[in-house]
């Protein structure tokens, strides 16, 4: 079954980061809290790349 993907436009403050996605497990392990995960990603990881990867 090919299932189409549907582009749908959120406002951006509606984004939320799952600190559960195990594609942040290999580089995250403090707190269950998004924003420390935020902080994390904005200190210690390339944020741009990321902000690029979600447009």
């Amino acid at each position: 079954m090919n299932a189409k993907s549907v582009l749908k436009e959120i406002e951006l403050n509606k984004l939320v980061l799952d600190v559960k996605n195990p594609r942040f497990s290999e580089l995250y392990s403090g707190s269950e809290d998004e924003s420390d995960l935020i902080t994390y990603l904005l200190y210690s990881e390339s944020a741009k790349e990321i902000v690029k990867g979600i447009v």
